[in-house]
């Protein structure tokens, strides 16, 4: 775990749920790399896993935005977006 950061409402946290009906379930968590914002979810949905990671953080007068999926098979993908403030 590590420091909350100023303005921030958690430095750390988690959860989750599972669906039995339809094996549905998915945990995430957050914390921070630095000044890296990481929000890492993990999907199940029908017996398949997924995993996404979503990384923030603010360069200069950008914010950067990147997300990785992983599903089935370990295909991937990535993608990345700037956004000017």
């Amino acid at each position: 775990m590590q420091r909350q950061r100023p303005g921030t409402f958690a430095g750390y946290g988690g959860g989750g749920g599972y669906n039995p009906d339809t094996g549905a379930a998915s945990y995430g968590f957050t914390h921070w790399d630095g000044d890296t914002y990481i929000t890492e979810t993990l999907y199940r949905h029908k017996g398949h896993e997924f995993t996404v990671i979503e990384r923030m953080r603010v360069e200069g007068a950008h914010v950067i935005y990147r997300h990785e999926i992983t599903g089935p098979g370990d295909k991937r993908d990535e993608r990345e977006i700037v956004f000017d403030i």
